[in-house]
């Protein structure tokens, strides 16, 4: 275990540059350094817990240190795993990585660490990890998806100058007024980029072409035309961008052509932006585990399978997805809710092959049928990796879904009543599950 500590210490190094509030704690250990009666590592280390928030993720796990500890990050709004902390301290103390110092720093820091909280409960109330559908976290603020307003994160400094929470910022969350470390966001919940409010609309022009291409256009291209198809997609997009909820529902998708159904998937990788989110796993990798128990992306909660990455999506499959889409047949150690299912295939499953399934599918599949677009005839799909592309789409996702959640905290799609859904999708999954294209 502790190899996987060094690990992550040494590829820290590399991937994440300190930021304001790990510099204030750096600038605070360095002070320290020159008093008088500071000779040792272990004599800083509880005055800087004293300025620092921890927590016990399991406090029946104790025997596994600092593993079993949470640090809260003021600057981002989550709390992350206590191992960063101690890469400031080793490098402050120009430590290497070895597996004697790491070991040595992780036991002093999880006792002191286990030894404060025991001793003091304070005034922060740690529940669940946040689960709604109303607030997002990204690199700018908290968005509250119910008041369509953008909340920059609010932080103190302490009288060490670190910089910390601001209890007096607050947030509603079913009639109960929380502070940001209290809503229990994690990594897994931010999105790492800024939210860019009423981001306008790009224009590009297309070099093959006298004419002027948006993604507006490869929107109606690829919905048939159909604004009220637009603003359906729209809202499976913005589904897909409310990590660690459960909707009680799986998206298909389905499209003659791969390329833009990739480009949906692709979208909701850009806007989390983070490179270790993997949306294109293999109905291989799902059988050597089923009942399913690996791991799901740990930052969006979604399992994307397609037939691009290697799957093949027919009626012999269909008994594994449906095991993944009735939450009676389903184990998933550890993951709380259950993940979002999407499934990218070139004509609709037909799921009524499958014996004693229906009723779990017809209760939650979402169709979603594209039209091939013949925009990549005239613009590469690189366009859909452009920032201003991809804040466009950001924004229209969050608009269509606060139109159809209205920002309610614990939305899922009720399609037990298929009237909720618009009469074009009603078609699509009356065809989706009995495999007929008459109603």
């Amino acid at each position: 275990m502790i190899k996987d500590v060094i690990k992550e210490l040494k590829s820290s190094i590399s991937e994440r540059e300190y930021s304001e509030w790990e510099i204030s704690i750096q600038k605070y250990i360095e002070k320290l350094l020159h008093r008088e009666n500071i000779e040792d590592i272990k004599d800083i280390l509880p005055i800087l817990s004293e300025s620092i928030t921890f927590e016990i993720i399991d406090k029946n796990q104790i025997h596994k240190g600092l593993e079993n500890v949470m640090v809260y990050n003021p600057e981002k709004g989550y709390w992350e795993k206590a191992v960063y902390i101690l890469r400031l301290i080793l490098d402050a103390f120009h430590k290497e990585y070895t597996e004697s110092n790491v070991t040595e720093m992780a036991d002093i820091l999880a006792n002191i660490i286990f030894g404060k909280i025991n001793r003091s409960r304070e005034t922060i109330k740690l529940r669940k990890q946040y689960s709604g559908s109303r607030y997002l976290l990204y690199e700018n603020g908290i968005f509250d998806l119910k008041e369509m307003k953008l909340n920059p994160i609010k932080t103190i400094k302490d009288s060490s100058g670190i910089v910390g929470i601001d209890f007096g910022q607050k947030f509603d969350i079913n009639g109960e007024k929380l502070i940001v470390p209290e809503m229990f966001f994690t990594s897994k919940h931010m999105h790492t980029r800024d939210l860019m409010i009423d981001s306008p609309l790009p224009s590009f022009p297309i070099s093959t072409a006298n004419e002027i291409w948006t993604p507006r256009d490869w929107l109606l291209r690829i919905n048939d035309g159909k604004k009220e198809q637009v603003t359906y997609f729209l809202q499976l997009l913005g589904a897909m961008l409310v990590p660690n909820h459960f909707f009680e529902c799986f998206i298909e998708i389905n499209e003659k052509d791969t390329s833009d159904k990739n480009v949906l998937l692709s979208l909701v990788k850009e806007i989390y932006n983070n490179n270790s989110i993997k949306l294109d796993y293999k109905l291989s990798e799902l059988k050597r585990k089923k009942p399913f128990s690996g791991k799901v992306d740990a930052h969006t909660n979604i399992i994307g399978i397609s037939e691009a990455n290697g799957a093949v999506l027919s009626a012999k499959e269909t008994n594994l997805i449906s095991a993944l889409v009735n939450i009676e047949s389903m184990i998933l150690p550890g993951l709380n809710p259950l993940p979002l299912l999407v499934i990218e295939s070139q004509g609709w499953l037909k799921f009524n092959d499958v014996k004693n399934t229906g009723s779990g599918i017809n209760r939650r599949l979402l169709p979603l049928d594209l039209t091939e677009s013949d925009d990549k005839c005239h613009f590469p799909l690189s366009a859909f990796k452009n920032k201003e592309v991809i804040d466009w789409f950001n924004w229209q996702a969050l608009v269509a879904l606060h139109d159809l959640t209205e920002g309610n905290e614990n939305f899922i799609f009720e399609i037990d009543d298929i009237k909720t859904l618009p009469d074009f999708a009603r078609r699509w999954h009356f065809t989706a599950v009995n495999g007929d294209d008459c109603i």
